[in-house]
């Protein structure tokens, strides 16, 4: 996934009230365009990610969710690592994280999940 199709998923999930989200909410978070909006949420849909519904409510899917709290995971390791250590301020160090969470391997991503899960005593 794109780091750029993930914010809109992202935002998806921040904007959402009763698991549903409107393409206005989304268009209004991310500054950009509706035709924008609408484009990446087409291409987010065809993924499986998101569900539109016929009155233009988006929700996240299972599928989604799941793409997410693993994605989120991963984030909270990293961004705890650069404020930790290289001192970076947590704005930055929050969409750092994002962005580099998009370029992982499956792999690693997985290891960085696994390692956070294991700190959170989750495995």
């Amino acid at each position: 996934m794109t780091y750029s199709e993930f914010r809109y998923l992202w935002n998806v999930r921040e904007v959402e009230k009763d698991n549903v989200a409107r393409l206005r909410d989304i268009t209004k978070i991310m500054t950009v365009t509706k035709v924008s909006v609408f484009r990446a949420l087409e291409r987010l849909e065809k993924s499986g990610y998101v569900q539109k519904r016929k009155d233009r409510k988006i929700y996240l899917t299972e599928k989604g969710r799941g793409f997410l709290k693993e994605y989120e995971q991963a984030i909270f390791f990293l961004k705890e690592k650069m404020l930790q250590f290289a001192g970076i301020e947590e704005d930055m160090a929050q969409e750092e994280a994002m962005r580099i969470v998009c370029v992982l391997s499956d792999e690693s991503r997985g290891k960085i999940v696994r390692a956070w899960q294991k700190r959170e005593g989750k495995l």
